[in-house]
């Protein structure tokens, strides 16, 4: 069901209005706005659904939908969402990144399936509402289990992509990929470089170090921090920090290559120096549920979004000497589903963003922050405004 009337509701310091809620018939897992110029109206949703049948194998199906989501002003008076693609009857979707460059000349994702692997779809644009899709490189990372995550590195090229991906089995897997050279198949081909034992149970989520490309670090379901080197034949791990709950969310800040966000099932975000101790957080903040996802807006690293499972979902801001404050808290979802993905739409700020008070800097731009939030067992994906970095 879309929203066709938008509902204005007023929680923690900052309101929140809702222009959209879609059905997404699948459970919705993980929300992806695109970055590139000229592509910022594109949301991709990715769904994941377990299906058992009495005597029969268990089946994990999943589906994309790509949605073209617009404001008609910085207010976000009016906001209009249309799906214009639909990809069906394929492996469950646990997470999902635009390509930060076109794909010959088309926006592209990398996606992490349920069957165990990582897949790059491409989408292509007759018509603004008239879209076509393909794979344009696959690679099957776990035989026996899920693709869970994926991260893309700074050092990618369009014909270079470089990406890490992590498994059910507690794997990190980095891809190298490269041009192909049968063009009747996939366009790009998906070469494994490095595959190591990350973790005892699932590697949730590993992410590439922003300043260096050979540097990774992950989280698990074993409640393991690592920081991994690519230096050596072998990898070794630099860091180890071990917590009392499995890890499964990382970002870091934009404009702040060395302070990295972390959340997992506990109910805590930390923010880390990664040049220094990765036992002592710089800030931390409860937000009452387990955190799934971490998203930083782009635009204004003093904002933070969290998809915070038993808890909807939550909007911090981070002070200049880096203290958590709660400044909202969307529990729009129905009460037994978990959030799962959150992403910000790509905003530009102005000449008129003054002021280190958050309050401040929203006055002052006059305008809101468009979001999208999904959220698994009632498939529901919705998109709503705030003014709160906006």
């Amino acid at each position: 069901m879309s929203g066709a009337e938008s509902v204005a509701v007023a929680a923690a310091s900052y309101d929140w209005t809702l222009h959209h809620k879609l059905d997404t018939g699948l459970n919705a897992d993980s929300v992806e706005w695109c970055m590139l110029d000229g592509y910022e109206h594109l949301l991709a949703c990715g769904l994941y659904q377990l299906k058992e049948i009495p005597d029969e194998p268990s089946r994990r199906l999943g589906a994309l939908l790509l949605y073209d989501v617009r404001a008609n002003d910085s207010n976000c008076s009016s906001v209009s969402c249309n799906e214009v693609h639909r990809i069906e009857n394929i492996e469950g979707v646990l997470d999902l990144k635009w390509f930060p460059h076109l794909i010959e000349g088309n926006p592209s994702l990398v996606v992490a399936r349920a069957d165990g692997t990582c897949c790059v779809y491409s989408f292509q644009f007759q018509q603004p509402d008239i879209v076509s899709s393909k794979i344009v490189a696959c690679a099957s990372v776990a035989e026996q289990g899920l693709s869970l995550s994926v991260d893309i590195s700074s050092s990618s090229t369009a014909d270079s992509p470089i990406v890490l991906t992590t498994t059910s089995d507690g794997n990190v897997v980095w891809l190298h990929g490269r041009k192909s050279d049968d063009a009747s198949t996939a366009s790009l081909v998906l070469t494994e470089t490095a595959r190591w034992k990350a973790h005892g149970f699932e590697a949730w989520y590993a992410i590439f170090d922003i300043q260096d490309p050979t540097k990774v670090y992950s989280g698990g379901d074993d409640g393991f921090f690592k920081a991994w080197s690519m230096l050596e034949e072998s990898v070794q791990p630099v860091k180890t920090v071990r917590y009392d709950v499995g890890l499964c969310a990382m970002q870091f800040r934009p404009g702040h290559p060395e302070q990295l966000a972390l959340g997992g099932y506990g109910e805590v975000v930390w923010l880390f120096d990664t040049a220094s101790s990765l036992k002592k957080p710089l800030s931390q903040i409860d937000v009452g549920g387990g955190v799934w996802r971490i998203k930083w807006n782009q635009s204004d690293p003093s904002y933070l979004a969290t998809a915070t499972m038993y808890n909807g979902f939550h909007l911090l801001g981070l002070s200049e000497n880096l203290e958590f404050s709660i400044l909202l808290h969307f529990d729009n979802h129905t009460e037994n589903s978990l959030g799962y993905g959150i992403g910000w739409q790509k905003g530009l700020l102005r000449d008129t963003d003054k002021g280190s008070d958050h309050a401040e800097k929203s006055r002052a731009r006059g305008g809101k922050s468009l979001l999208a939030t999904c959220s698994f067992y009632d498939h529901c994906l919705q998109i709503w405004s705030t003014p709160v970095a906006g």
